[in-house]
């Protein structure tokens, strides 16, 4: 019964396959040029990184070369670690908790060109991360001879050496803070990592405000 059924409609098909063969052929062919084979669902990310490379070369395309350098350090940023990027302590203005708004010091933090500054206590340990905001704030209520303990910190947390950027990008994204201290292997302090240390990666592009520009510095807290 359904093969007899079916043999009705052949003529059919036969005229609908007559009547639009002409529109998808051509159709089929443009499509099989633009596409030169089919294209997998899953790309490694080295062939990701590519196809984006050999898209932005294309006359017509519409992804121009900063686009280009933004996607390739989002797509490889995960595979470096904080001990890549992360500013050599050397380099780190530190303040201690005995240390007063003296005149010095505050030429000291002015030069530094940082606005966050880790906090050492008279033990020698980290007990927090002093924000420029809040030494302006003290100065502005008259304390110029107040000590750095006294004045409110942020809470300083540690990577190691070896934490991928992603991982501490999200870090400091949740707790929506700004700054971590660098410990290597054995525990030693060695440097700090800043979300913009990290942004920079990510950009590919130093990222420097009016100030910095006049200092001619390097990535900066």
């Amino acid at each position: 019964m359904g093969l007899p059924l079916s043999a009705k409609f052949v003529p059919l098909v036969r005229l609908l396959l007559f009547l639009t063969t002409p529109v998808a052929k051509p159709i089929a062919s443009a499509l099989d040029r633009m596409s030169g084979h089919e294209l997998p669902s899953v790309y490694a990310q080295d062939e990701l990184i590519e196809l984006i490379a050999e898209h932005e070369d294309c006359a017509h395309s519409d992804i121009d070369a900063d686009e280009e350098r933004i996607n390739k350090g989002a797509l490889t940023f995960s595979h470096k670690r904080a001990g890549e990027i992360m500013t050599p302590w050397p380099q780190v203005v530190a303040l201690r908790v005995e240390d007063a708004l003296s005149p010095e010091t505050l030429l000291r933090i002015c030069r530094s060109g940082f606005s966050r500054f880790p906090l050492i206590g008279e033990d020698g340990g980290f007990v927090g991360i002093v924000h420029l905001h809040d030494i302006v704030c003290t100065l502005a209520q008259g304390n110029d001879h107040q000590l750095f303990s006294g004045i409110a910190s942020l809470p300083v947390r540690f990577v190691s050496t070896t934490t991928p950027l992603d991982t501490i990008l999200t870090e400091l994204l949740r707790s929506r803070e700004h700054l971590r201290i660098v410990r290597n292997h054995e525990g030693d302090i060695v440097g700090i990592i800043t979300l913009e240390d990290i942004l920079e990666e990510i950009l590919d592009y130093e990222i420097l405000d009016e100030r910095e520009g006049k200092l001619n510095a390097n990535s900066r807290v």
